[in-house]
């Protein structure tokens, strides 16, 4: 269904949930928050592999911890911490302090070190659209086209959802020290290189770790203990 003027009313509504995901203080404290140099931020457009990268970079630093019930409750959300109760500026009982951002380039946390991942578009933008689908609109309200053309391609208020925006603001810097550049693609194709990368973009040399993050980063792995009780792995 389309409005006169040849706009789908549930890409509006669409628009204003996103509006209200934090409120404005919560925007503030993120805009403010500045990194300790040693603090690493995986800085990735939604759905490209977020969750995967938060996963790696947090068993690496704590050998095998597995007491959350939520990852963003140990690697926060910098835009949503304040309103669920984070402080940005706490310490983390393992270190270096991991966070987690959408932002483009010039809107990221100025301060720390970024690990950004990229994946090829066309699968993302479904996987997107599925996330979507059936938990902020119903199915059938929106086609994937009205999706990706008024979510993903257009600038909008939602500048973290918008794909290129994102890719160019973070391209030119992707051989910066403090930018580490990975693909989705390459981590599917060899993980055990990818946590190594991490790994040393992280300065972690404990072969123990290291290995033991590669198991626990594994789809396999992630979705066995998805509904299981957390506690602390380690072999």
């Amino acid at each position: 269904m389309s409005t006169s003027e040849g706009r789908n009313p549930a890409i509006e509504l669409l628009n204003q949930r996103f509006l209200r995901l934090m409120t404005k203080e919560g925007r503030q404290k993120a805009l403010s928050f500045v990194p300790r140099s040693s603090d690493v931020i995986v800085a990735t457009p939604m759905k490209y592999g977020t969750t995967w990268m938060q996963q790696i970079m947090h068993q690496l630093r704590s050998g095998g911890d597995m007491t959350f019930k939520d990852i963003e409750e140990v690697v926060p959300w910098v835009e949503l911490a304040h309103d669920v109760g984070q402080d940005l500026d706490a310490e983390h009982k393992y270190q270096p302090r991991c966070f987690k951002t959408h932002a483009e380039y010039e809107a990221r946390p100025k301060g720390g070190k970024y690990i950004v991942v990229y994946r090829e578009p066309c699968a993302s933008f479904y996987s997107l659209f599925k996330f979507f689908e059936g938990n902020h609109f119903q199915r059938g309200q929106i086609t994937l086209d009205e999706f990706v053309k008024n979510m993903l391609l257009t600038s909008n208020e939602h500048m973290h959802l918008y794909y290129f925006h994102h890719l160019l603001s973070w391209w030119p810097r992707r051989n910066h020290p403090s930018v580490l550049f990975l693909l989705y693609e390459d981590m599917l194709d060899d993980l055990e290189s990818a946590v190594r990368a991490v790994a040393s973009f992280m300065r972690i040399d404990d072969e123990a770790s290291i290995t033991n993050a590669v198991r626990m980063s594994t789809f396999d792995f992630m979705k066995q203990v998805r509904n299981q009780p957390r506690i602390k792995l380690s072999e």
